[in-house]
């Protein structure tokens, strides 16, 4: 699977799922025009692609390599409102991911962990590794 299907695969999980169980909060996508939301909670998404390797040798055109990488969610909340609602919505997106294989895409263990205040928001990180395969 190439780079780019890799991400296709994973921003169309992400929207389809995200917005079944948060259809009103608005998601950041890479490149894309957005404005956050004003006093209201809001996802950026990122897709960071790692290392790849040579997993196995076949035949000519035939070698298997595995691409690695890791789905990164970037939760805002207004500050001053208490860290429950990120940590719900890290949940949320956690769900999406966990253990999942969509389409070729096999995605890991999710984590969270907090990035703190900045100005008018608070930030909870979720990280979930994923690979996925190409033969060629």
């Amino acid at each position: 699977m190439s780079f780019a299907a890799a991400a296709a695969t994973i921003r169309q999980r992400f929207a389809t799922e995200f917005a079944l169980v948060r259809a009103t909060v608005p998601v950041a996508y890479a490149n894309r025009q957005f404005t956050p939301p004003d006093n209201t909670e809001w996802v950026r998404l990122n897709i960071i692609e790692g290392a790849s390797t040579l997993a196995g040798i076949g035949g000519v055109g035939a070698n298997l390599y595995r691409n690695n990488g890791v789905v990164a969610a970037q939760i805002f909340v207004p500050v001053a409102v208490g860290d429950g609602l990120a940590y719900e919505i890290a949940d949320d997106i956690a769900a999406i991911f966990r253990g999942k294989l969509v389409s070729g895409v096999h995605f890991r263990s999710p984590s969270t962990f907090p990035a703190g205040p900045d100005g008018a928001w608070y930030q909870r990180n979720v990280n979930v590794p994923f690979r996925a395969d190409l033969i060629g």
